[in-house]
């Protein structure tokens, strides 16, 4: 004879045939990859905005152009890509020049250092030369 708890005989179980699914099944890698591939996609859309007033900031957007698939064909024969080549070019003769620069400049600021001590050691010798004849 089976006894139940006097509170659980006024229970009653109501049970519904489920029901089909009406959202598609997505698996966690497909979500991941959706997400990575819009991440990239809003990173090469802000490095683009930036590319311009940073140096060689179009190099890292062709970078990240190829992560979401090529949409230029990497040729000599591609102008927008040999210009950006002529732009690397011209920005590393700039620098290359420019520490020329800076290399003569410091040549010329020690020479007058020099110079100028020396001058200065003459000057102070003659003055004491002149006092100590006093």
């Amino acid at each position: 004879m089976k006894t139940t708890h006097p509170s659980l005989q006024s229970l009653r179980l109501a049970a519904t045939p489920s029901a089909a699914r009406r959202t598609p099944r997505q698996s966690f890698g497909s979500a991941m990859h959706q997400g990575l591939v819009g991440a990239t996609r809003v990173a090469q859309q802000g490095l683009a905005v930036a590319a311009p007033a940073l140096p060689g900031g179009f190099v890292a957007s062709a970078a990240l152009a190829g992560l979401s698939g090529p949409s230029l064909p990497v040729s000599a024969a591609n102008p927008q890509l040999q210009g950006q080549r002529d732009l690397v070019q011209l920005q590393t003769d700039s620098s290359l020049q420019l520490i020329a620069l800076q290399q003569r400049i410091q040549e010329e600021t020690r020479a007058f250092t020099m110079t100028s001590n020396v001058l200065k050691a003459r000057h102070d010798a003659a003055k004491n030369a002149v006092g100590n004849m006093r």
